[in-house]
């Protein structure tokens, strides 16, 4: 038995059959199992941590549930074109790398480069759906737009030949 006849501490015996930080010594000197004063961390999906009237209003046990929508982030594509297609008077691309998986966050800004391909080449305009296109950005070889929706960029290259 415990010294002055009260409960060892969690640990104290290692016969209750299950985990030995989870046995206590009683009293009377048997080895009994305490799992709610010496339980260590719940199980994944068992979690009575949150404790009711929080402001996720999630019931102890159930802590495991998905999301509110209001945590779900939205990753922005941006695609951009040119023209003509082949490349033969000059190519665009997305020089911002992406921060989203397979886009960008909202409201990043994104820039987008121009490359005639010289000879008499330009960059003639740009058109297209991203918010902050400069239009129609005549001579311009490269615009920054804001990301706050899936958008387009559109170069069209002209020759002077």
């Amino acid at each position: 038995p415990p010294p002055g006849g009260g409960w060892g501490p969690c640990g104290s015996c290692d016969t209750c059959g299950h985990p030995a930080n989870e046995c206590v010594t009683s009293p009377t000197g048997e080895c009994l199992w305490d799992p709610t004063t010496c339980g260590g961390p719940p199980p994944p999906g068992d979690d009575d941590d949150v404790p009711p009237g929080d402001d996720d209003d999630v019931p102890p046990g159930d802590d495991d549930v998905p999301p509110d929508d209001d945590d779900i982030v939205e990753c922005y594509r941006v695609s951009v074109s040119y023209s003509p297609a082949s490349g033969a008077y000059g190519t665009a691309s997305i020089v911002t790398p992406q921060n989203c998986q397979g886009g960008y966050l909202p409201g990043t800004s994104v820039t987008i480069q121009a490359s005639p391909s010289g000879g008499g080449t330009w960059t003639d305009s740009w058109s297209g759906s991203c918010s902050g296109l400069a239009i129609p950005g005549y001579l311009v070889n490269s615009q920054t737009v804001t990301v706050n929706f899936p958008c387009t960029v559109h170069v069209n290259f002209a020759y002077l030949g």
